[in-house]
């Protein structure tokens, strides 16, 4: 999907929106449970507004569908991610273990420190509300900042607000992560180049750039049919490699081509010519050992955000959607 031109951001909000909106239906169940009064006329809260709780249990869960999305960076598989990151996900909940004995010896600065995760930051939250719900007073709105007991320093208010910054953290590390360690397939990015203007606001290298780069190497090569003075190049390749292996064996060596807009271009070749690999190179799947090439102006090793939203590819094998209908693959991948 984005070899088709989907943004980074919005993959990520779609899958966030997608357990969320699920997520809130879960919350909705435990508030009920522990709220609602089924027999006896007692409840497992019975003091602390509902309202609180569920909000209490929402935030949290928009902190944690954030913190697996830092997880699933750290792993390129997806069956190394669901068993390892699941592990993590439970062994975050230990620490608390160690922790509650010491509570009340704990200083303020340390009770912060430990809802940088958010398994720790509900962990804190609960021990606030068992000290409120035992003085009798509950956690409404009006005293969620308030401390659950005179030598406490932490409040309800200070969890929800650690949610808010555990997510920010989140994101943000998997947004440089993701980035600059793309996996298997993708391009990956230069460790800074969150402080590169180029990431920001591109190349500013526009087509007749190209032209003047690529002819300057080639133009006076015999083995080059000279280029159709009124054509443009809507993608330019130059001295594109790929080597594999410990032996550096190339699946494509040194291709220089033009393909002209308004022109339909074929690469002929027998199997394990390139083709693929070339293809492959030029939508971002693997990325290149030397070389470059452009797409409307936009270099594939530089700035492929640019070069997806300009380019189209119907994949080898076939790629199904279980979400989508036959009618929209259609439109999906012919757009």
């Amino acid at each position: 999907m984005k070899m088709m031109g989907l943004s980074r951001w919005l993959h990520w909000t779609a899958w966030f929106l997608k357990y969320f909106l699920f997520l809130i239906l879960s919350c909705c169940i435990i508030t009920v449970l522990l709220c609602v009064k089924f027999t006896q006329d007692l409840a497992v809260i019975n003091a602390t507004d509902p309202t609180v709780i569920l909000i209490w249990l929402i935030v949290y869960t928009a902190s944690i569908i954030c913190f697996c999305f830092f997880l699933s960076t750290l792993f390129s598989k997806a069956n190394s991610a669901t068993s390892f990151a699941g592990i993590i996900f439970f062994l975050t909940f230990t620490p608390y273990f160690f922790i509650m004995p010491r509570y009340n010896t704990m200083s303020h600065v340390a009770k912060l420190l430990c809802c940088l995760i958010p398994n720790l930051a509900i962990a804190m939250g609960s021990i606030i509300l068992t000290f409120s719900e035992a003085s009798g007073a509950g956690l409404q709105w009006d005293n969620i900042s308030d401390p659950a007991t005179p030598d406490d320093t932490l409040t309800l208010s200070m969890t929800l607000v650690m949610y808010f910054i555990d997510s920010v953290i989140c994101l943000l590390l998997t947004w440089y992560i993701e980035a600059v360690f793309p996996g298997e397939y993708g391009v990956p990015e230069h460790w800074y180049f969150p402080f590169t203007r180029s990431y920001w606001c591109g190349q500013n290298r526009n087509l007749s750039d190209w032209v003047e780069f690529y002819n300057s190497e080639v133009k006076h090569s015999e083995y080059f049919e000279k280029d159709p003075i009124d054509l443009m190049a809507g993608i330019q390749v130059h001295g594109l490699t790929k080597l594999y292996g410990k032996r550096n064996t190339p699946a494509v060596n040194n291709i220089n081509i033009n393909m002209y807009r308004g022109h339909i271009t074929v690469l002929l070749g027998h199997n394990g010519a390139g083709k693929t690999t070339t293809i492959s190179m030029l939508t971002g799947l693997i990325t290149p050992t030397s070389g470059t090439a452009s797409v409307n102006g936009y270099d594939i090793c530089e700035e492929m955000d640019s070069v997806h939203s300009n380019l189209g590819i119907c994949p080898q094998h076939d790629v199904l959607f279980d979400e989508l209908t036959v009618e929209e693959h259609l439109y999906f991948f012919c757009k």
